[in-house]
Formats: C-alpha cells, structure tokens, sequence
C-alpha cells in the first residue's frame, strides 16, 4: 500500500509539473479563491459601511471594471498568445499593450465621468469632483495593468505567480476595509480597493520585469519575425 501510494504521489507530482497543467491549475486556484475573499470582502463591506456608501462604491467599481474591460481592447489574449515567441522583444510588447491600454482607459473614464450624471444621477459625483474624476481614472487604468499583467505573467508560462498576485490583492483589500471603516465611511470601499490595487500592480511589475522577463530573454530567444503589427491586429480583431 505505502508503495503504491508512494507511485501515485509521484504520478501526481509529475503532472502538476507538467507546464501545461501546472499553470492551469494555478490559474483556477487564483480564481476559486480570489472569488471566496471577494465574498468575504463584500459581505464585511456591509457590515461595516452604510447602505448608501456600499450602493455607491460597487457601482464605482463597476463602472471602473467595465471601462477597463473594454479599454484592453482584448490585447490580454494577444498577451497570451504572442509572448512564447516574443523572445527580446517581450518586454517592449508587454509596455506597448500597457500604453494603448491605459491611453484608452484615461479617454474612456474622463468621458463616462463627465456623462454618466445624465443616465444614472447617483453617481454624478464623479464626474462632479476634481478628485474623485482623477481618482476614478487612475483606478480604471490601474485595472487594465492589473489584468493584462496576469496575461502576460501567463503568457509566460509562469502562470504560478498569478495567485499570489491576485490573493495578495484580496488579502490586502479586505484589511484596508477594516481599517478604514472608521476613518473614510463614505469612499472607503473604494478606497481599499484601489490602494490595494495600486500595490499589488507596483509589486508584481517588478516582479515581471526584474525577474519573469530576463529569464523569457535567456531561456526562450524566440522568432521575432511574427511579432508584427499586422499580425497582433489580426488576432485581437479576429478573436
């Protein structure tokens, strides 16, 4: 029994090494808890916060999701797709997506702050504050960096750091809750969540560029002759 256990351990190990599945089982892990601490995260909000700031800070962060979403203009996928081959010129891919997504994202959120009023007058306070307009930018440009960072440490094939990146964020973003229910109960689910995210965005770049991005440059030169403008186009059209 102790040697066929011992032959089954291994067989288990031996897949969870397997590139493929490895990553692919981080990636799920990532999501499964990174969506219980979300529902943790959001039931202390109600706890802590009122009604009315709850209501106000989800729809913020809503509204700051989906400008995101469509501000990635689907590059996450060229990410994934085109960094195994992307060999040196990775880094400057992975920088040129950053620039047209946050550039978008910027233009999107000054125009839904200053529109939004009209549609849903509840959260006219965005575009109607200086700060709270600047703030909201930010966040929303933060999240596409936040997103297309996970593509990109996917991409290459080092799928194990998304995890600890995205549980980091949920850990990070439900004690800066706590912490400032008392001090900021009106933006203080907004609050935390952007601060943590603002974080979680400096330290896993650092990460990616220090360290994932010169072992993608040594172990994996790749054909650069694909990685084309024409062809990234194509892709993210298509798909």
């Amino acid at each position: 029994m102790i040697a066929e256990a011992a032959i089954v351990k291994g067989k288990l190990l031996a897949h969870a090494r397997t590139p493929l599945y490895g990553n692919g089982y981080a990636l799920v892990i990532s999501s499964g808890v990174s969506s219980a601490l979300g529902l943790a995260y959001w039931a202390l909000a109600a706890r802590l916060y009122s009604a009315d700031a709850v209501g106000f800070n989800a729809a913020t962060i809503s509204a700051m999701m989906f400008l995101a979403g469509f501000a990635q203009l689907n590059l996450m996928s060229a990410l994934m797709r085109f960094i195994p081959e992307a060999g040196r010129q990775a880094a400057r891919f992975i920088l040129i997506t950053y620039a047209v997504s946050t550039a978008v994202a910027a233009v999107a959120s000054a125009v839904f702050g200053r529109s939004i009023g009209a549609f849903v007058p509840t959260l006219s306070a965005i575009g109607a504050s200086p700060v709270l307009m600047v703030w909201f930018a930010a966040a929303t440009v933060a999240w596409c960096v936040f997103v297309l960072e996970d593509s990109a440490i996917t991409g290459l094939r080092r799928a194990t750091w998304v995890p600890i990146s995205n549980i980091g964020f949920s850990i990070a973003k439900i004690v800066l809750l706590i912490v400032l229910a008392a001090t900021f109960p009106q933006y203080g689910v907004f609050a935390s969540w952007t601060f943590a995210l603002a974080a979680c965005v400096v330290l896993t770049n650092v990460v990616l560029f220090a360290r994932l991005l010169p072992r993608q440059t040594r172990d994996m030169p790749g054909d650069h002759s694909q990685l084309s403008v024409k062809t990234i186009s194509r892709f993210v059209f298509t798909d």
